[in-house]
């Protein structure tokens, strides 16, 4: 009987693709420098006046307080502020730094998904490739406002439900990555989708529980194992 040839593995190449991916998303789409859009002045100066004032916890604009978005945001653009400004004001850079970083992890996460759904690294690299050319990722990668950091945190949440449903690693790593990125994403912008990441979650369990499936536990909650993702 004769033995099927060996594959030779590459992880180098594996490496190259995704930093090229990478490079790819941090050099497309908008400067960085170029002048603030209207919605992007809100996440700039609230982040000038927290820093002003010292007080994190309420955020102001224009001396009054605005509490139409959480404040993490406003809290990651005064991080970049103290990296890279001098003097008080937030500048366009350090308003969008996040976004950037945001864009370039959410590579990796998409990657990721895909990677377990399909259970082929191929398939993770054609998702990470969809994602860095997209209009989303162009348009938001270069922005103030909070959706890059809020998709990031979202997927940080779905990566880690999948991880559990299909018993991917330790089961506390991924029940933290799950609830923290819920948690997180909540904090950015608002419950509005971490609820249908919950509630999907939610209806798996149930799903599950009707067959009699064998299931993970999320801090006690049963999760599909991995027949019964899709």
């Amino acid at each position: 009987m004769e033995t099927p040839p060996t594959t030779r593995r590459l992880p180098w190449i594996d490496i190259g693709a995704f930093l090229l991916l990478a490079v790819l998303a941090a050099l497309l789409g908008n400067g960085a420098n170029r002048p603030l859009e209207e919605h992007e002045v809100f996440v700039a100066r609230t982040a000038t006046e927290l820093g002003r004032s010292g007080d994190w916890l309420l955020p102001t604009f224009n001396g009054h307080a605005r509490l139409e978005k959480p404040a993490v945001a406003y809290w990651c653009a005064l991080g970049a502020h103290a990296l890279f400004d001098t003097g008080d004001i937030v500048s366009e850079f350090a308003a969008r730094f996040s976004s950037v970083l945001a864009a370039l992890a959410l590579i990796g996460v998409v990657f990721e998904l895909a990677r377990l759904a399909f259970a082929d690294r191929r398939a993770g690299f054609a998702a990470a490739a969809v994602w860095a050319t997209s209009f989303g990722a162009l348009r938001y990668a270069h922005d103030a406002r909070p959706e890059m950091l809020y998709a990031l945190f979202c997927g940080l949440a779905m990566l880690g439900f999948v991880r559990l449903a299909l018993g991917a690693g330790r089961a506390a790593p991924n029940t933290a990555l799950a609830w923290g990125g819920v948690v997180l994403a909540l904090l950015t912008k608002g419950p509005f989708l971490p609820t249908f990441i919950v509630v999907g979650v939610a209806v798996a369990v149930w799903r599950a529980r009707r067959r009699g499936a064998p299931s993970a536990t999320v801090r006690g909650t049963p999760v599909p194992s991995h027949g019964d993702v899709g």
